[in-house]
């Protein structure tokens, strides 16, 4: 950490990859996006690429966002109620194949 990298620099950064998933998510886009495009979004507001990093990993760490792969959501409620709805029917399908193969294993 340089020393003009102040706790509000480094507030603002993870305020701005908040924004960008944020903007980058929800209607109409689908709940996650691409990690790899929030940072290339992130340089190209200028925060340099080894911060972005740092900003994103703190956000996942402090709840802010969700992880999942190679992608990242906001992980408040609003969020969370998308990620279900959108992915729900897919889930439902995997659990109804995953019991017809167990009961095919059964027979």
């Amino acid at each position: 950490m340089s020393d003009d990298d102040t706790r509000a620099d480094r507030r603002e950064r993870y305020e701005q990859i908040l924004r960008i998933v944020e903007f980058q998510t929800g209607d109409p886009q689908r709940p996650f996006a691409s990690k790899a495009h929030v940072k290339r979004l992130a340089v190209q507001a200028g925060v340099p690429l080894g911060k972005v990093d740092l900003a994103m990993r703190a956000a996942v760490e402090n709840g802010d966002l969700l992880e999942w792969g190679s992608r990242v959501a906001r992980s408040d409620e609003e969020s969370l109620v998308d990620i279900v709805e959108h992915y729900g029917s897919l889930v439902d399908e995997c659990n109804k194949r995953i019991r017809a193969k167990r009961r095919g294993d059964e027979e």
